[in-house]
């Protein structure tokens, strides 16, 4: 089967499995393209099979995407922000744009009204790669490159448990933890190139009638239609805490931790691949240049004052109660009220402070029901 260019858009309300009442809105055009696929399939009046893609002999039509009011830049310069509202937090984040060397497609299998699918952003409606997805392909990687597919063996090491977390049995900790390394999602940072590719099985009814029919070329291929990205860069992004981020080792690779990590995750992209079919070469990766100047001074404005002034109080807060020289009511002061003035980011750091004081003073375990609730507190933040 030839691929040919669509000509037309087969979108109409009127064919759709809506309600009746959504269908007599009679919406000309809907712009989010996870919308449009999955709540307005395109269902073929002939045998009612859902559709989003119709090739007609000589005519050819699908359901076409249109980005145009996806502000890519806004995108990219929000990532910024996040990037940079964390490394004042204490993260170190490294980021990097990278294209499909040919196609690329993430989460061809998932469960879809058609018979295969693509991850698609539920707001923005463009295809993306969730952060799941790329650390499961940098785990995967690991395991394969370092531990000879063997996961047990990778759960047993105590920088790959630090990096992807491990179960309660039979790992490094022995006990169930996440890891230290955060994936974030890879969102695309121009208009994405979308066309339609084919996966052509040959012999359908061999596998539909086994032992009726023998696989042969007297058999009918046919042929499923199916999305893939092409010529799209994406903007990637991992971060690890400061206080995480020490000097270890893995395979071939040492250095700080987010480096060590860093360099695996572009080993795994570039020569294995992501999403679906990277056997057959979907999926490689090719490092990128931003088509965009993110200002830096803006982000800077709008993050760096108000979390720099939260910070300041919360360095501050900190000082003292590493000083042994704190006395117990300042602690407790501390406790009752000025946690809650400082950003929810830094809480934690200071409520392990002031479990940690509580504890050498014997008041973590015991005390009045005034200190009994102000310790509930501070475990809330801490998660116990």
């Amino acid at each position: 089967m030839r691929i040919i260019k669509a000509t037309s858009d087969i979108f109409d309300i009127q064919t759709t499995k809506m309600p009746k009442d959504s269908r007599e809105l009679n919406h000309k055009k809907i712009e989010n393209l996870a919308l449009l696929l999955n709540k307005t399939s395109f269902h073929n009046r002939k045998d009612n099979k859902a559709l989003f893609f119709l090739n007609d002999k000589d005519r050819k039509s699908s359901i076409k995407p249109d980005f145009n009011k996806v502000d890519f830049k806004r995108i990219e310069n929000n990532m910024e922000e996040i990037k940079s509202a964390l490394s004042l937090q204490g993260f170190e984040v490294k980021s990097i744009c990278m294209s499909p060397e040919w196609r690329m497609i993430i989460g061809l299998g998932l469960e879809s009204v058609y018979e295969t699918s693509m991850t698609l952003h539920h707001v923005y409606g463009v295809p993306y790669i969730p952060g799941s997805a790329i650390k499961g392909v940098v785990r995967s990687y690991i395991i394969s490159e370092i531990f000879d597919h063997k996961e047990k063996e990778a759960f047993n090491n105590k920088v790959f448990c630090d990096i992807f977390g491990c179960p309660e049995k039979d790992s490094f900790y022995k006990r169930a933890m996440r890891g230290r390394v955060v994936f974030f999602d890879a969102m695309p940072i121009e208009k994405p190139k979308l066309e339609i590719d084919i996966i052509n099985p040959h012999f359908g009814d061999y596998y539909k009638e086994k032992g009726f029919r023998q696989p042969g070329d007297y058999l009918q291929p046919v042929p499923v239609p199916f999305l893939v990205v092409q010529d799209t860069i994406f903007k990637f992004m991992i971060g690890v805490e400061e206080k995480y981020n020490k000097e270890c080792e893995l395979g071939e690779l040492n250095g700080k931790l987010s480096d060590l990590v860093w360099g695996w995750f572009k080993s795994a992209l570039c020569e294995h691949g992501i999403g679906a079919k990277t056997a057959v070469g979907y999926g490689l990766m090719k490092e990128e240049e931003s088509k965009f100047s993110v200002s830096n001074n803006v982000i800077e404005e709008k993050i760096t004052q108000p979390f720099q002034d939260d910070k300041n109080i919360a360095d501050s807060i900190i000082v003292e109660l590493k000083d042994k020289n704190c006395k117990e009511e300042r602690i407790s002061e501390i406790a009752n009220k000025e946690i809650d003035n400082v950003h929810e980011s830094f809480r934690r750091g200071i409520a392990e402070l002031i479990k940690e004081r509580w504890i050498e003073l014997g008041k973590w375990d015991s005390g009045s029901k005034a200190q009994q609730k102000r310790v509930k507190k501070i475990k809330s933040f801490l998660g116990e």
